[in-house]
């Protein structure tokens, strides 16, 4: 007999440990079997006290332990004031 995993319920609004915001979920499949494109907000500050802010689409399996792409852009590159968003 196997044990069944118990799928932990996400609903918009919450935030995961790294700081990012489910913002919506989507029916827009994702790339992983019968998953969705949920779209997500980074709610981290800033050196200077701003909030990041940067809004991208993630599988849904992928929000609890998701980063802000923008954020580890300028931990990779620090000297960089503009990071593009996509």
């Amino acid at each position: 007999m196997t044990k069944a995993k118990a799928k932990a319920t996400s609903k918009v609004s919450d935030v995961n440990s790294n700081g990012q915001r489910l913002m919506a979920k989507t029916s827009r499949p994702g790339t992983g079997y019968r998953q969705y494109i949920w779209l997500l907000e980074c709610m981290r500050l800033g050196s200077d006290g701003s909030e990041c802010g940067h809004s991208y689409g993630a599988n849904e399996g992928d929000f609890p332990h998701k980063r802000c792409p923008s954020c580890q852009q300028l931990a990779r590159n620090p000297s960089a004031k503009e990071v593009p968003h996509a």
